[in-house]
């Protein structure tokens, strides 16, 4: 038997690498932004401004983890359970940076439920990445289905107002 050289590995395409970074440096710019300059419409929009957390960090969890693909065969790629991780692990730190940058930020504040808003995005992004593998599309959308409205209910918590009772 004769043994057939492997075709070469593709390089990690430096594009993804630099679309991610310019990304990130976008969710940067927005959390500069002063709270006082958001238009404050009542809780909807506020509801809203919190849930557009998961579909931002969505998109940063696929840039990431298209940065991060690992080369199967010449005719498909995939994200490896390291490349989940890694991934992971990566989006999770800057969701966490994103936060304590906010607490900077005039008239912002960081936010536990942001946070769990902004997970409930990569989770999303990062089961998107990895949908092929199952080859259950019902599966997939019930597992984003999932992160969406974990996503939604964690924005919708940030807007209520919590009164502990004190002086009540």
């Amino acid at each position: 038997m004769i043994a057939l050289p492997l075709p070469p590995a593709r390089p990690r395409p430096v594009l993804f690498v630099i679309f991610a970074v310019a990304y990130a440096a976008g969710i940067f710019v927005l959390s500069s932004l002063p709270g006082s300059s958001l238009p404050q419409h009542g809780r909807l929009t506020s509801w809203l401004y919190n849930l557009a957390h998961a579909p931002l960090f969505c998109g940063l969890a696929l840039c990431v983890g298209c940065a991060l693909v690992v080369p199967l065969r010449a005719d498909a790629t995939t994200l490896s359970p390291r490349g989940v991780l890694a991934c992971a692990v990566l989006c999770f730190a800057y969701a966490l940076f994103d936060e304590f940058h906010q607490s900077f930020v005039s008239a912002r504040s960081p936010d536990v439920l942001d946070l769990v808003t902004d997970l409930a995005g990569i989770g999303a992004g990062i089961v998107w990445l990895r949908r092929g593998l199952d080859g259950s599309r019902v599966r997939t959308a019930l597992r984003v289905g999932a992160f969406v409205a974990m996503a939604a209910s964690s924005a919708w918590l940030a807007t209520r107002p919590f009164d502990v009772g004190v002086g009540a």
